[in-house]
């Protein structure tokens, strides 16, 4: 994922992939056919997620109160948001041109989805995902575009009264 954060979807070729992992690129077509492909592979990749790809704690959503649930999610996501920035442009590069529908079928959209649902129902369980990601993927916009990380402790406490 770095070298698509770097140069853009729509900015890298095979060819330049290829050189940039010292490889050929009758090698890279071996194991990807498609640069989209690629793509894919590497989006599987970078969006594995600490706690979502372990096997769930037995009794955690029961057994852990709420607040420290909230907790543990911002802290995680916390952690992701020095990568917005560049992840946001390359999404937005990747999807450029792309209607509501081929977006909502894209296989990289689905898995990104998939993983950030994940993400949330392994801390708060199913009810609200979408309240919750918009809430998240909305601070971490808000933090982008204003520079500023004010908003976490309101974000907990919105978090909560919904969950409540």
């Amino acid at each position: 994922m770095p070298l698509f954060a770097a140069h853009g979807y729509n900015g890298l070729g095979m060819r330049k992939i290829a050189q940039e992992l010292g490889i050929s690129k009758s090698a890279l077509y071996h194991y990807f056919p498609t640069k989209k492909a690629l793509f894919l592979a590497s989006s599987e990749a970078a969006l594995r997620f600490d706690g979502v790809t372990q096997k769930r704690v037995k009794g955690y959503l029961k057994n852990t109160p709420l607040k420290k649930r909230v907790q543990a999610l911002l802290s995680q996501v916390r952690e992701m948001e020095g990568i917005f920035p560049r992840e946001l442009s390359l999404l937005v590069d990747y999807l450029r041109g792309c209607s509501a529908e081929e977006v909502a079928a894209d296989s990289a959209m689905k898995l990104a989805n998939q993983r950030y649902e994940a993400l949330i129902q392994y801390h708060l369980g199913a009810r609200h995902t979408d309240a919750v990601l918009a809430l998240l993927l909305g601070t971490m916009l808000m933090h982008y575009f204003k520079g500023e990380q004010k908003a976490w402790g309101e974000i907990e406490k919105a978090m909560l009264a919904l969950l409540s």
